[in-house]
């Protein structure tokens, strides 16, 4: 048995130990993600931004720091939860946003990953007509398959800007430096 357990213990922690880092074409590839991201959001083409998560299906939740949370719940007439399924692709087919635009700006990656899968964490700003809606922390599970990096799930947190300004450097500095 001591000896089963310390054949495992010496896989698991060598295949740990040497696990990659992405690589800098994974990095590139997984920016141009985000760019094509960023213009599915501006142009609303929700074809083009399902077609980034994998198998087509939008795995999207949100969550509401406590001070916006209670503003929003004033808002709505009704409590919010603490994590919900909610997003900008949301409002893509919607015709009451058909002459709204759109707009989320990114800062800085971090990345962590092997090669077959990475989290993709980053700071975001979210515009409608200019006008900055909210900001916070985006995280995206990621998977490469054959057509290439997929959005497996995106997790964000959202700060409404007239509960609490974007800091000055949210959006040059990686989340880790802040």
């Amino acid at each position: 048995m001591q000896r089963l357990l310390a054949l495992f213990a010496l896989i698991f922690f060598s295949t740990s130990a040497f696990a990659q880092q992405p690589t800098l074409d994974d990095r590139a590839a997984i920016e141009a993600v985000r760019t094509q991201f960023a213009a599915a959001i501006q142009s609303k083409d929700l074809p083009a931004l399902t077609a980034l998560f994998y198998d087509g299906r939008i795995e999207w939740r949100g969550s509401l720091p406590p001070e916006t949370r209670v503003e929003v719940s004033r808002m709505a007439g009704a409590p919010q939860p603490v994590v919900a399924a909610t997003g900008a692709y949301q409002f893509l087919n919607d015709p009451q946003f058909a002459k709204i635009s759109l707009q989320e700006d990114f800062g800085p990656l971090s990345l962590y990953g092997d090669g077959q899968m990475a989290s993709a964490t980053f700071n975001y700003a979210f515009f409608a007509n200019g006008q900055m809606q909210n900001w916070g922390l985006e995280n995206w599970q990621m998977v490469k398959t054959p057509d290439g990096w997929r959005i497996l799930s995106l997790f964000f947190t959202a700060t409404l800007a007239n509960v609490s300004p974007m800091p000055d450097a949210h959006l040059s500095k990686p989340p880790a430096a802040q």
